[in-house]
């Protein structure tokens, strides 16, 4: 059986350096990380889910999500991972996709250092 793994967290929370973690620390087992980031739409597909208004990036619809879930769900079925991690800063606000998770970790950290971690990037 696939464990999902569902991991949220705010941005420069550490979520992706976690991942790295997990994955280099249990190298025993075999792990797959999806980033939500690489599932961004291109400005010209969001602004078609915002008409009018300026692409709210914080936000489901600036995302390609439906993918996301579709993509998560063929690798689980390939049977060829003991461990998916889907990371991001709303997988666990979209539904169909949380639902799909056995463990669903949530990162938090104070307004100051995520500021910090922004200005070193």
């Amino acid at each position: 059986m696939v464990i999902l793994v569902g991991l949220g967290g705010g941005t420069n929370s550490g979520k992706t350096t976690l991942c790295k973690r997990i994955v280099s620390e249990m190298s025993n087992l075999k792990i797959f990380v999806f980033n939500q980031d690489k599932y961004f739409k291109t400005l010209e597909e969001a602004q078609l889910s915002f008409p009018g208004v300026p692409v709210n990036w914080e936000t489901c619809p600036a995302l390609k999500m439906d993918l996301l879930v579709r993509d998560v769900i063929e690798k689980r079925d390939e049977g060829k991972y003991d461990v998916v991690i889907v990371e991001g800063h709303l997988v666990l606000t979209h539904q169909p996709l949380a639902s799909l998770f056995h463990l669903t970790f949530y990162i938090t950290l104070t307004y100051e250092l995520a500021l910090r971690r922004r200005l070193t990037r």
